[in-house]
């Protein structure tokens, strides 16, 4: 899961590294460029393979519709040469609309979601026991009379019939 750490349009594409401080050493990141039109493969190829000749750990390039995604790895000033690159790409850079900056936070808050799962079972388990179980009072016959009075008239018929 993602959170949005900063967003733009084309005209300030280079303010994207001020937001590097918003992101910690080691977090994924996913950047969001939405475009006018589709991106060709060949630009987004060129994309991954500037990322990948820059160093950028673990970086990907992928699209969707209008939408560019780029993911890596938090280790060095990555969105100065991510900005740097993509506005050196001058195709791209001309069809590129808005952009958005996310950091992951799913592995982060793990930890909060397993410590909140055992509250909630030590909560559930406290509740048992504070309180009695309630018991069965009645019988099945005694709720169902009609019930009872079926089932004796057909073991009645099923004794005189085989003895």
């Amino acid at each position: 899961m993602y959170e949005m750490v900063g967003q733009g349009t084309n005209l300030n594409l280079y303010d994207m590294p001020n937001y590097e401080t918003f992101i910690e050493e080691g977090q994924r990141v996913q950047v969001r460029l939405n475009c006018i039109f589709s991106v060709p493969q060949s630009v987004l190829s060129s994309l991954q393979s500037a990322l990948n000749y820059a160093g950028v750990e673990e970086a990907r390039v992928t699209s969707s519709g209008n939408m560019v995604y780029i993911t890596f790895r938090k280790g060095f000033a990555w969105l100065a040469v991510i900005a740097s690159i993509i506005l050196g790409l001058v195709l791209l850079a001309i069809v590129v609309t808005t952009w958005q900056i996310f950091r992951e936070v799913g592995p982060g808050s793990s930890g909060l979601l397993i410590a909140g799962g055992f509250l909630v079972t030590l909560m559930v388990f406290y509740a048992a026991a504070k309180h009695e179980m309630p018991t069965i009072k009645k019988t099945a016959s005694e709720y169902y009379p009609r019930v009872k009075k079926e089932a004796r008239s057909g073991i009645d018929y099923l004794e005189k019939k085989y003895g």
